[in-house]
């Protein structure tokens, strides 16, 4: 289960990172392009603003998961700076970080899912190009999908790491 879990998150984590790159370059092209042509008469091209805020909220909400993957997070482990590295009770309070993470992870997950949900339900389409509304809504329950299952990935490292580190102390 372990290795099947690590093989997992490097294969979700390579992905991430071809995902940024590409996302981020894209982005980067669409708004020269719109940026460009505003400075051309009468010339507009349609749909590039809706098509660059979907992809920038994509690229968002996706890259949550590849900051989980790092695990470079943003964290207030403030008594993890006041006690050693090695020592059994900083263990316990980064396991327990990771387990609130988790449950964030599925809190927000199930808010995205009733969004998503509702906005499915109303049918909504952009303005511009009337692509349907829930592509671009749905990036925020992939999103935590994918930071949950990076949480579950990291804390079940942690638990790992704390066992041998039970057993390295008990010898």
């Amino acid at each position: 289960m372990a290795k099947f879990l690590a093989k997992s998150a490097r294969f979700i984590g390579r992905f991430y990172t071809w995902f940024i790159y590409i996302s981020v370059a894209s982005v980067t092209a669409m708004t020269a392009l719109q940026v460009s042509l505003r400075f051309i008469p009468g010339v507009k091209l349609y749909g590039t603003a809706e098509l660059i805020t979907l992809s920038a909220i994509w690229m968002y909400f996706l890259g949550m998961g590849y900051v989980s993957y790092r695990n470079k997070h943003i964290t207030a482990d403030v008594l993890s700076w006041l006690l050693p590295e090695d020592s059994m009770v900083a263990k316990y309070l980064g396991l327990m970080g990771s387990f609130l993470g988790i449950l964030v992870c599925l809190f927000y997950g199930y808010l995205a899912w009733e969004f998503m949900v509702m906005v499915a339900v109303m049918k909504q389409q952009t303005t511009d190009i009337g692509f349907p509304r829930i592509w671009l809504v749905s990036s925020v329950g992939v999103g935590f999908l994918v930071m949950g299952f990076f949480a579950i990935y990291h804390f079940v490292r942690e638990l790992r790491a704390l066992r041998r580190f039970q057993q390295g102390r008990a010898r």
